[in-house]
């Protein structure tokens, strides 16, 4: 992710070279320079489609695209919960800036193939589209990065970690998925997701258990919290997904 100073200094160099402008500063700095107004909003708006593309190509491929637009164009699903939810969600995020402020998230629960992964990366794409900064992981990998990461790199994990406890927005998906029979991930999940509740940041949780399952596996303490934080939509009905057409072959 590139800095802000960084993005002028290029501007500089950029317009120096054709000659458009020879003396761009940053606000504020010692040689007491001044920027213009026009180099300054450009460099903004520059770094910030920067932090926008950055944070888009953080997601898998397969989400890239997705947005509340994209769901309306390929139509809502006639499913009764998967409806209900949608609205829900355009509801939410209608008031996106009002939730991050109180660290309100939401649980998204149910089946397989429900259209909650989409629904929740169509949340985080608003709020990156706008220009903030939010993660997505999927429970599985994030265990097995941080497994990972800690043999080999423990800055590097540290940092990874630090990310997904601080992003202002993040989407846990698939919680359950990860390899829960290890005391070590759980508690490393409880300490994760207390840690965001506790500084008052937004959390959104897909996951196919139900609230029995989730408290079994994970603590009534902890789904206690995410209760309290979280707006809870289940989804009921079979999966949306269709096999694909032999045609296609």
């Amino acid at each position: 992710m590139e800095d802000w100073e960084k993005v002028v200094n290029d501007l500089r160099a950029k317009h120096q070279a054709t000659g458009q402008m020879s003396n761009i500063n940053l606000v504020g700095n010692k040689s007491g320079e001044d920027i213009s107004r026009q180099m300054q909003e450009d460099a903004m708006r520059e770094a910030r489609e920067k932090r926008k593309t950055a944070a888009i190509q953080k997601l898998p491929k397969r989400f890239q695209a997705t947005t509340l637009d994209s769901i309306r164009a390929q139509g809502i699903p006639k499913n009764k919960s998967v409806a209900q939810n949608w609205q829900y969600i355009c509801q939410y995020t209608d008031h996106l800036a009002e939730h991050l402020k109180a660290g309100r998230g939401i649980i998204l629960a149910g089946g397989f193939g429900t259209m909650k992964t989409t629904l929740a990366v169509a949340v985080l794409r608003k709020y990156i589209d706008g220009g903030g900064w939010g993660v997505m992981v999927t429970m599985a990998s994030l265990i097995d990065k941080i497994y990972s990461m800690r043999n080999t790199d423990a800055s590097e994990a540290a940092a990874y970690e630090t990310e997904i406890r601080e992003a202002k927005l993040l989407v846990i998906d698939d919680l359950g998925a990860e390899d829960n029979h290890f005391a070590w991930v759980l508690a490393k999940v409880d300490s994760i997701i207390s840690s965001r509740y506790d500084n008052r940041l937004a959390t959104i949780i897909t996951t196919n258990y139900s609230p029995d399952d989730l408290s079994q596996t994970y603590g009534g303490r902890l789904i206690d919290r995410i209760k309290s934080n979280c707006f809870y939509l289940p989804f009921v009905g079979v999966s949306e997904r269709k096999p694909l057409d032999l045609s296609m072959i």
